[in-house]
């Protein structure tokens, strides 16, 4: 007993131990010791026992870890002298900003957390200096991320500190984000690194982006400067083509553009587009039409008026463009008939866009949708779906819609659609007899996505698939079905109905689902859940972003009923389309009678055996008569299973049998059903249990 009780004793001595030392390191600051107390409960527990204790974590931390967090270089000194605390022993690192936390090391929380005097001791007893956090960052990538001029932190002398420990300053994080590449911030940290001569300047990203990119991305002169003379390459390309001249013309970074035209050796058509792109963005970006028609004209200046040589523009002068209509322009004369319109000057600013960086360039279609997006801003909305259709058109033949680019590019145009038919339908416009949508312009946005959709169902039959896939899938699945649902409110013509079926028709006979929840187009059309959201180009249309009512479509799922589509369609879990259209977020009165009159069946249960019928009774008022949709083949099939009669398939009608498979997705096989006794039922029994 005695032993027993020695056992319970210093259980409860170590958990006691351990509360108190979390207390004191979760209130422990730089000046801060442990209290004499807490020392002599330490002394009076074996070696053994007290390494137990501060490997104890709590929310996700050790003692060790809240000590290096708060900054208490005495306490961390004295868990790692005295109680042997584990110096890699992993904790939980919070960043608030982003609402995400890291696993990382003691070094790593004190580096990031900005606790020089805490890293000087944790590398003094051996810490691994290069051990990375769960994204594979490590202390001093971390820690040069932080450094800024003139905000003071101890973060510049950590790194100083982890340098001189030999941590590595080529290692990446898994998206290969270096050290060098961290530090562009901070001209006084690219020269520190630099100075190590152990680094590779050019080293790359998995954009392809080098440190020197990301100087110009930032507009960091110095740091840029620095580069440069160590060797930086300015003729790397990123993973869009991008040089850094072409980086600072689409920042407007015109400190580096000057010095890249000084430094670096550029053939005189190269200039020329220079200063065009860079015209663009000064006009686009920052409204400068002063600027923007200097550069313009100087490029004009390069290409035509050199005394050697000509380096004209490679443009069809016969050929207007397909969106824009209009050619751009290649002389001073037809710069100054402009007269500073800031509206012609941005469509040419598209054209240069288009030509310089060629259409599937990223910031080539983010500029025809911004483009589109001011235009809808107006209520100029011919034009907005003109260019966001052109954007699309560019986009998808660049990347498929798998690409989470790619679908939100797709998704936001219809968003818009959505929302400019939900305006126009609350807020009609009494000089307007009609939508502002056009069904030519929605169809051809559906043909895009459709194409899209059956590209990416062939993609994914290709193992193995990746999960932001599945759900860029599902997104664009979710986003056609809208395009259906407007296409039909604005059909009038029998040819504009036949077009909506043979847009719709080869999706049904390909049964097109879901990935995560399998649902099918007819599933998705009786579910609130199909609705869009708002996003990014769309914020600040609260009345019609937020308060959308498109799903359930009682449209959409009459034609998709009409075009022949099977009824009792499954998805993941078995539900028929019945099954979601009851459901009380879902309920529609029309919707539940369209899919009973069209013969869907009450009674079939799901992989839960809830039958749509147990959604209605759960319902205090259904407000449908469910008595003419219980058929008596129904009625058969459920007596022959809730009384388990065996029979065997020749034993009934084989639609009786079909009809019973149905009935029976989570039941024995029918083959093992074995007989009971024979009992008489009414047809009310059978419809109380109905």
């Amino acid at each position: 007993m005695r032993i027993i009780k020695s056992i319970k004793e210093t259980t409860s001595m170590k958990q006691t131990l351990f509360r108190d030392l979390v207390q004191e390191c979760q209130r422990s600051t730089p000046e801060s010791s442990l209290s004499e107390k807490i020392k002599k409960k330490i002394g009076e527990i074996g070696k053994a026992e007290l390494k137990d204790v501060v490997a104890q974590t709590e929310e996700g931390c050790a003692p060790l870890f809240l000590a290096c967090k708060n900054g208490s270089a005495e306490v961390v000194e004295f868990l790692l002298s005295i109680c042997c605390a584990d110096i890699e022993q992993r904790g939980k690192f919070e960043v608030a900003e982003e609402a995400v936390s890291h696993s990382v090391t003691p070094l790593w929380c004190a580096a990031v957390a900005g606790r020089l005097s805490v890293v000087k001791v944790l590398l003094r007893f051996g810490a691994d200096v290069n051990a990375a956090s769960d994204s594979g960052s490590t202390p001093i990538r971390s820690a040069c991320y932080i450094v800024r001029p003139g905000v003071q932190t101890s973060h510049f002398d950590i790194v100083k500190s982890l340098v001189k420990a030999g941590a590595d300053l080529s290692a990446s994080n898994h998206f290969g984000g270096t050290c060098l590449i961290n530090s562009v911030q901070s001209p006084a940290l690219v020269a520190l690194l630099l100075e190590t001569k152990n680094i590779e300047v050019n080293a790359q990203d998995i954009q392809r982006k080098t440190a020197l990119h990301y100087a110009v991305q930032e507009n960091r002169v110095e740091s840029a400067k620095l580069l440069l003379a160590a060797g930086a390459d300015p003729t790397m390309l990123s993973k869009y083509g991008d040089d850094v001249l072409q980086t600072a013309c689409l920042k407007g970074s015109l400190h580096i553009f000057n010095h890249l035209l000084e430094t670096v050796f550029y053939d005189p058509n190269r200039i020329a587009e220079a200063f065009e792109l860079i015209g663009t963005t000064f006009l686009l970006d920052f409204h400068d039409i002063g600027s923007t028609l200097f550069f313009w004209r100087k490029a004009l200046e390069i290409r035509y008026e050199g005394d050697f040589r000509h380096y004209p523009k490679v443009v069809d002068h016969d050929t207007v463009h397909p969106v824009l209509g209009i050619r751009e322009f290649d002389s001073k004369t037809e710069i100054d008939e402009f007269h500073g319109d800031p509206k012609s000057m941005k469509i040419q600013a598209l054209l240069i866009t288009e030509r310089v960086l060629v259409q599937g360039h990223k910031d080539t279609i983010f500029r025809y949708m911004y483009a589109g997006a001011a235009h809808a801003d107006s209520n100029d909305y011919t034009d907005c779906v003109s260019l966001w259709n052109y954007a699309l058109k560019l986009k998808m033949e660049k990347e498929t819609l798998l690409s989470c680019d790619t679908a939100f590019t797709a998704r936001a145009i219809v968003q818009l659609y959505v929302n400019i038919l939900i305006r126009h339908m609350k807020n009609p416009n009494p000089f307007e007899s009609e939508t502002p949508l056009k069904f030519d312009d929605i169809l051809t946005t559906s043909g895009y996505i459709r194409a899209g959709i059956d590209t990416a169902m062939e993609l994914l039959k290709l193992k193995p698939t990746c999960q932001s896939q599945l759900d860029s899938f599902d997104i664009i699945l979710t986003t056609w079905i809208h395009l259906v649902h407007i296409l039909l409110q604005l059909a009038e013509t029998e040819f504009q109905k036949t077009a909506i079926f043979e847009e719709v028709m080869p999706m049904l006979h390909k049964n097109v689902k879901t990935h995560k929840t399998g649902d099918s187009l007819l599933h998705l059309a009786v579910s609130s859940a199909s609705t869009l959201h708002s996003n990014s180009f769309l914020d600040g249309d609260g009345e019609t972003s937020s308060n959308l009512t498109v799903f359930p479509s009682p449209k959409v799922t009459e034609f998709i009923l009409k075009c022949g589509y099977d009824i009792h369609s499954r998805n993941s879990i078995n539900e028929t389309p019945l099954h979601i259209a009851v459901k009380s977020e879902n309920f529609s009165v029309d919707i539940a009678t369209q899919l009973l009159e069209h013969g869907a069946h009450l009674d079939i249960p799901d992989l839960r055996d809830i039958c749509p019928v147990d959604i209605l009774k759960a319902q205090k008022q259904t407000q449908i008569n469910l008595v003419p949709y219980v058929s008596l083949q129904c009625l058969a099939a459920q007596v022959i299973v809730k009384e388990r009669v065996p029979f065997t398939s020749q034993d009934v009608p084989r639609h009786l049998d079909e009809m019973l498979q149905m009935h029976l997705p989570n039941l024995p096989a029918l083959s093992e059903l074995t007989l009971v006794p024979h009992q008489e039922f009414s047809l009310d029994d059978i419809m109380n249990d109905l």
